[in-house]
């Protein structure tokens, strides 16, 4: 029996094959457990010896059985000095002196087994550090104050068949397989000659937590299915590879943001865009609303920078990418020339979703803007604050960042979907966090930014309906 073929309606492609790429498309920043270590050790190092000793014994070695007689007259020694020389390598076992001639002994000859060039001596030192190891992958961090922001922030989670508790045990290890990154810049003068002798004891100390930046990935194909994560602001490449626990453990924690896609949410976060930017966005509108996956391929091809005849671009991917907080400041920028007088602040709307603005990108591009807004003037801007508009129970990182202006909480403007950053009457950046090409996965921020004062007062009259806009700037909006 030969089974039928089953026939399938082909799917249309988000982006063609010759097109598809790997591309970054959020931004966040999570907490690791770290604990500090106090461990006792010794480390050999290798030491130069004396010029006086270091040439006699190349002669030696050069010229084995040489007579002390010759090695005076070699140097321009007398007898008192030469015997001084003698003394010096032969205390130690490195030299003999059989009938007023000088031997090489295997100890002379083990000082240069590192260098033929250079003879060194070990020596043992003891040692006493306090080094902080991460949880999870039991290895070196540093211990850094964090921001009041960064305390709040989520903590990665712990990967399949992992517990805390048990790093003790698994430091000596750790240290001696990374002891050349763990020596401290007072080691690493002598780095190429001190290697680890022991590790004597380890105890342990007081518990604290890092702050790892990572940056998610898609392919342009498949966007609402994470990809990859990259780790390279926390860690060069090379120590990442000490580090995989730590990468799969952000792997699952971004992985884990994921959304079922609610139509009606979808539909109505989408139809926001259209009114926003109806021109902008003409060739995208359908009978049925946005044409999400044609709107997805052109933005990947058409994002870019901002110009003074291109009020409004596509914006791909979080608002605290790197790329994007360029784009906006530049579109700040160019809002700031045509406004009249300094802007008050921004206004961001927060969209309902697990670890939004984590990343110090946002506490960054308010600075940034602050600046920007003072110009040349010298004194210091006044008045430009922060706000965030959040309909659910914001996390406690979330308050913690606009905690200079206020929070207006359980206030529902946009679709949950939506987020919003807006300056009054200069720029707005306005994106949807929802799925695309599939019913359930990560929300794919697919947007535009804009300083079309159309684009921007639209926005701000959404805003104005349901918040007192001047009174949350002043930071004086009901909490």
């Amino acid at each position: 029996m030969i089974d039928k073929p089953i026939l399938r309606l082909k799917t249309p492609e988000l982006v063609a094959a010759e097109h598809d790429r790997i591309i970054p498309i959020a931004s966040y920043q999570a907490l690791l457990p770290c604990r500090n270590f106090e461990v006792g050790y010794k480390v050999a190092v290798l030491s130069s010896l004396s010029p006086t000793l270091e040439f006699f014994l190349r002669l030696v070695k050069a010229v084995p059985g040489i007579s002390l007689v010759e090695a005076a007259s070699f140097f321009g020694y007398s007898e008192e000095e030469i015997a001084y020389v003698v003394g010096e390598a032969a205390t130690p076992g490195y030299v003999e002196v059989e009938g007023g001639k000088a031997f090489m002994t295997n100890a002379g000859e083990a000082l240069f087994t590192i260098s033929n060039n250079e003879p060194l001596v070990s020596q043992v030192r003891a040692m006493r550090r306090t080094i902080g190891f991460d949880l999870y992958s039991v290895s070196p961090e540093r211990k850094v104050p964090l921001k009041p922001f960064e305390q709040m922030l989520p903590e990665l989670p712990l990967i399949d068949g992992q517990s805390l508790g048990r790093e003790g045990s698994l430091v000596p290890g750790r240290f001696k397989l990374l002891f050349r990154e763990i020596a401290d810049h007072a080691d690493r003068d002598q780095m190429e000659k001190s290697d680890l002798y022991s590790i004597d004891d380890v105890d342990a100390g007081e518990r604290f937590a890092c702050v790892v930046p990572i940056v998610a990935a898609v392919r342009a194909s498949a966007p609402s299915r994470i990809e990859s994560v990259d780790l390279s602001g926390w860690r060069p490449q090379f120590q990442l590879q000490d580090r995989q626990q730590v990468e799969t453990s952000a792997f699952r924690f971004v992985s884990q943001i994921e959304r079922t896609k609610m139509s009606m949410d979808a539909d109505a976060a989408y139809d926001m865009l259209l009114e926003a930017a109806p021109q902008f966005l003409q060739d995208y509108r359908t009978r049925d609303g946005l044409s999400v996956r044609r709107y997805w391929g052109d933005a990947l091809r058409r994002v870019g920078e901002p110009r003074k005849d291109r009020p409004t671009i596509p914006m791909v991917g979080a608002l605290d990418l790197r790329e994007n907080v360029l784009r906006i400041l530049r579109i700040f920028d160019f809002g700031l020339d045509r406004s009249e007088g300094s802007p008050a602040g921004v206004v961001f709307v927060a969209p309902q979703l697990p670890h939004w603005a984590t990343s110090a990108a946002y506490p960054g591009l308010v600075q940034s803007m602050s600046e920007r807004s003072r110009g040349d003037r010298e004194e210091t801007p006044t008045g430009f604050a922060s706000a965030c508009i959040h309909a659910g129970e914001p996390e406690k990182h979330v308050e913690k960042m606009f905690r200079r202006s206020s929070m207006a909480a359980g206030v529902q403007v946009f679709p949950r979907s939506v987020e919003v950053m807006l300056v009054p009457k200069v720029m707005v950046a306005l994106l949807v966090h929802v799925p695309i090409g599939v019913p359930s996965g990560f929300p794919v921020p697919l947007g535009l930014a804009s300083f079309d004062r159309e684009v921007v007062d639209f926005i701000e009259g959404k805003i104005v309906e349901r918040v007192d806009l001047d009174g949350l700037l002043r930071g004086s909006a009901l909490q």
